[in-house]
């Protein structure tokens, strides 16, 4: 995968809910980001990146309200990036796509996170879109609970 990221189009106005709301998928491998971004691209705007190393230095100049990443990626995991992000002070809401080998590891985990998302592999894009869907509310929520 080249390591430029690529952008999903900005959505028509009619999109509705999360409508510009800007969303990185991070994968190591290409056809599953482009599987991410037609799942998501309706109402979102969407950032892909094949290196979690470049999705960190983006975000540090344009902070995404979610990050779907892979777990397994070479050489910086998911979970990697996502407490890199974390520890930055980004706020954002974490979905972690993973094999189902991975899940109870990941659960224990996620309990540090209560908007912590995960998806199993092989997902479906309804999946995929319902898991984001949920966390962009979550970050909104999030959102409006600090402005108080």
């Amino acid at each position: 995968m080249g390591n430029a990221p690529h952008s999903g189009s900005m959505p028509p106005p009619s999109s509705g809910r999360g409508q510009g709301t800007l969303l990185y998928a991070v994968d190591d491998e290409e056809s599953n980001l482009d599987l991410m971004d037609r799942a998501l691209r309706s109402g979102y705007q969407v950032r892909t990146f094949g290196d979690p190393r470049r999705a960190l230095a983006a975000a540090v100049k344009e902070p995404p309200s979610v990050v779907v990443a892979d777990y397994r990626m070479p050489h910086f995991s998911g979970l990697a990036l996502l407490r890199e992000l974390r520890r930055q002070g980004l706020s954002y809401v974490p979905v972690l796509v993973c094999a189902p080998t991975d899940v109870e590891q990941i659960q224990k985990i996620s309990r540090e996170s209560a908007s912590f998302r995960i998806i199993t592999k092989p997902w479906i894009a309804s999946d995929l879109r319902r898991q984001v869907d949920l966390a962009v509310s979550l970050h909104q929520l999030q959102a409006t609970r600090n402005l108080r």
